[in-house]
Parts: structure tokens; sequence; C-alpha cells
């Protein structure tokens, strides 16, 4: 990334290297130069955010209260539980049919 030193903290997960920043999901933004955080917690790391470029889902773990809060949000967006070891592909979703195009297989 442009901007970034190479000496910059970074965090590497199977298949993927991500810088690391500390401050608010806006102060990444801005370093970012308007990219969003792919994988994100507060401070004591009672819960975390995880989103991936090849995936349509953004994925939140946290504790069983936590879970709870965001089920009761259903109006506003969709939350469906998962576990550990839950297969975590381009096309597991369940509930969403994929879009026609060039990318459908099968």
């Amino acid at each position: 990334m442009t901007g970034v030193p190479v000496n910059h903290p970074r965090l590497t997960l199977p298949s993927r290297e991500h810088l690391l920043f500390r401050g608010t999901v806006a102060d990444a933004s801005r370093e970012l130069h308007g990219f969003t955080p792919s994988v994100w917690w507060p401070a004591d790391r009672a819960w975390f955010v995880a989103s991936d470029v090849d995936l349509t889902s953004t994925y939140i773990g946290g504790p069983t209260a936590l879970a709870n809060a965001l089920y009761g949000e259903v109006d506003r967006f969709e939350a469906v539980g998962s576990w550990r070891g839950a297969q975590i592909t381009w096309d597991c979703d369940t509930i969403n049919p994929r879009a026609a195009g060039p990318y459908t297989y099968g």
C-alpha cells in the first residue's frame, strides 16, 4: 500500500497479510486511504469483527450476550449463528442465493 512504511506492524492470517493500526475504525480508514479495516477489535479483545474481500459476509465473534443482542437487531441486518470450525467460503451462504453471472458455478 502506498504511503505505509515497509516495517509497519502486520498480522499474518492464512492467505492474507494485514497491516496493524491502533485507534478507531475511522482512524484506520483514514490511514488506509478510504478502505475499511478487514479485522478489528477493541483494546480489551472482548469481541472482534472480520471481513474478507473474497466473501460476502462480515463475521462478529464474542460472548453469547453479544450474539443475543445482534439477533435482537434483525430489522437492521441479517444475523446468522455460526460455530467454531464452520466452513467459511464464498459459496457457503445457505440463506441468500448466489446471483447468476459469470462467476456462478454448478
